[in-house]
């Protein structure tokens, strides 16, 4: 834990291959792995947060991804858990098995504070700019 600046969490279902590969159970033991690294997290003083593990915007772009991965051979191309960006809704109802304070603060307070703590990068200015050399 003291390696990391905060623990993250995910959907269970994005670790679903843990189950279809037979190493775990089923997807509540996911959701115990998830718990037990929120104790550890708040037993150490490190900020837990959830997040989505994003590769696309919207649920139909699943289909999109399907045809990039079986391109590249994956084997389980049909069995993709969904990556896309969930509202704060879908992250309380997903996460709601932490409880509502710890729901609340890996899906809304930490996830802010950390957004908060990073500073604005703008790599391209606006407007026409000659390089720095």
């Amino acid at each position: 834990m003291a390696f990391y600046d905060y623990i993250e969490i995910m959907p269970a279902a994005n670790s679903s291959f843990l189950v279809r590969e037979g190493r775990l159970p089923d997807l509540d033991a996911i959701r115990e792995i998830n718990l037990k690294l929120v104790r550890l997290a708040k037993a150490s003083g490190k900020t837990y947060v959830a997040t989505g593990d994003v590769h696309y915007l919207q649920k139909e772009d699943s289909e999109l991804r399907k045809v990039l991965l079986a391109g590249q051979d994956f084997k389980d191309v049909l069995d993709q858990p969904d990556l896309h960006l969930r509202s704060t809704g879908e992250m309380l109802s997903e996460f709601s098995y932490l409880g509502a304070d710890d729901c609340l603060e890996a899906v809304v307070l930490a996830t802010n504070r950390i957004a908060d703590s990073i500073e604005v990068l703008k790599p391209v200015p606006d407007g026409l700019t000659t390089p720095i050399l």
